[in-house]
């Protein structure tokens, strides 16, 4: 939605340019000068340079080439989000247990795919087949998450947004 609503401001801004006429420059008795598209008074046509074009960046589709096939741009409908934590969610665990609930556009194709989870933008090594995962030893404090789908070549077909969430335990310090 806020793609669009850029796209939108920009062809909004772009739009004069586009039916851009002649302009004329108008000096009255007093010194005032004027612009217009409209031939004044002793107007003087002004030569403008050429409006520069922006060449958009290229697409986001990633290209998968197979030998013998041709190139063809790879669209995947594939989205992985994280449910729980949430963002900013504060999670009491005295065991440092975290428990991690993700949300799949598509069913995860065992075998073909598998879900990696980034602590701390540090891999984690184990891959997961399931959406709901318990990470254990999870120390306490401030920490960053990110799930990702994976294929079995390791192609990363979805990521999701980070989350940052705090983990609240009991301090060895005041156990009692």
């Amino acid at each position: 939605m806020l793609r669009d609503m850029k796209q939108r401001l920009l062809l909004l801004t772009l739009l004069p340019f586009l039916f851009a006429a002649d302009v004329y420059k108008t000096e009255a008795e007093d010194g005032t000068v004027e612009y217009s598209d409209q031939p004044q008074e002793q107007p003087e046509k002004l030569d403008l340079p050429p409006i520069l074009g922006i060449e958009p960046p290229p697409s986001s589709a990633t290209q998968k080439t197979l030998p013998g096939k041709p190139s063809v741009p790879a669209v995947s409908s594939q989205h992985i989000s994280i449910q729980s934590p949430r963002d900013d969610e504060g999670v009491r665990s005295n065991q440092g247990e975290l428990m991690i609930i993700l949300h799949l556009a598509e069913t995860l194709q065992p075998g073909r795919q598998h879900i990696e989870l980034q602590l701390d933008n540090r891999h984690l090594k184990e891959h997961f087949q399931k959406t709901q995962i318990v990470l254990p030893d999870i120390e306490r404090g401030t920490h960053t998450l990110r799930a990702l789908l994976v294929d079995e070549q390791g192609q990363v077909l979805a990521r999701s947004s980070p989350v940052r969430f705090h983990l609240l335990r009991h301090s060895i310090l005041f156990s009692q």
